[in-house]
Order: structure tokens, then C-alpha cells, then sequence
């Protein structure tokens, strides 16, 4: 599905297990659009168990 928006999205890969990347995805943010409007937090995780 391709939407026309007047700017396109912007992907930005963090691994917020690491600091400082929730400020690089906030900087990102504001340097491409000057401001965040809506900030959806949907981090995933997952584990491993050895057998």
C-alpha cells in the first residue's frame, strides 16, 4: 500500500538496550520534523533457553 504523505516516514534501527539510542531516535525526530506528535513505544524482546 503506498500513501502519499507530505513527508515520508523515516525507519530508524536502535537497540534501546543500549544508552543513549531512545535520544538518537528523539534527535532523529526532531532534526526530520521539528517536533514528535505521537511517541509509540513497541519494543521486542525475545530469549533464547539452551536445552
Amino acid at each position: 500500500m503506498r500513501r502519499n504523505w507530505a513527508q515520508p516516514p523515516v525507519e530508524v534501527v536502535a537497540d534501546l538496550t543500549v544508552d543513549g539510542a531512545a535520544d538518537t531516535l528523539v534527535r532523529v525526530a526532531l532534526e526530520r520534523w521539528g517536533r514528535v506528535d505521537v511517541l509509540v513505544n513497541n519494543v521486542g524482546m525475545t530469549s533464547v533457553a539452551s536445552s
